[in-house]
């Protein structure tokens, strides 16, 4: 299991800077508003949905396995670049025990497409609704909630990905 879970972190690096724009003095992990992504520690105490509207807490989902955590909208171009490698990483890493889930953020462009921000959340969940169908995406899709407490907490910028461990550390993001 070493092997692979070494493997699967190099992996998820090397989607992590390609799908990224290059930053001056670096590579890769665009910054959000409030500041870089979280790259180690405890997993936050998270609310968000599932796709059917049920509140669930994120810790609760990580169930003692791996997990990864993608952030994505409907207007984010990063994300739409990355998320088929995301997709490959799943088919390759789901028969492993590894789970993987979308999070549905605020619009990153929200003047992209026509799309407005979510003023609610049933308006969010019909966004979700739209991004699974529109990228036919494979993986499951959880929403954040309206105030945003995934992408606050984990300081999420533009297509972040974050690899949990199973007792609920944050291994890579």
């Amino acid at each position: 299991m070493k092997q692979v879970l070494a493997f699967f972190l190099l992996t998820l690096f090397i989607v992590s800077v390609h799908a990224q724009p290059a930053r001056r003095g670096g590579a890769g992990g665009a910054p959000s508003q409030l500041g870089y992504p979280i790259k180690s520690g405890p997993l936050p105490d998270m609310d968000a949905y599932t796709a059917d509207g049920e509140p669930i807490k994120v810790r609760e989902m990580i169930d003692g396995k791996y997990t990864v955590l993608s952030a994505g909208c409907l207007t984010c171009p990063q994300f739409h670049n990355g998320y088929p490698h995301v997709e490959a990483m799943a088919a390759d890493y789901a028969p492993k025990g590894v789970q993987f889930f979308y999070f549905y953020k605020n619009l990153r462009h929200p003047e992209l497409e026509g799309y407005v921000q979510a003023q609610n959340m049933k308006e969010r969940f019909l966004q979700l609704k739209e991004a699974r169908e529109k990228l036919a995406t494979k993986i499951t899709w959880i929403a954040d909630t309206l105030d945003d407490s995934m992408q606050t907490a984990l300081k999420s910028g533009p297509n972040s990905l974050f690899l949990i461990s199973p007792d609920g550390e944050i291994v890579a993001g």
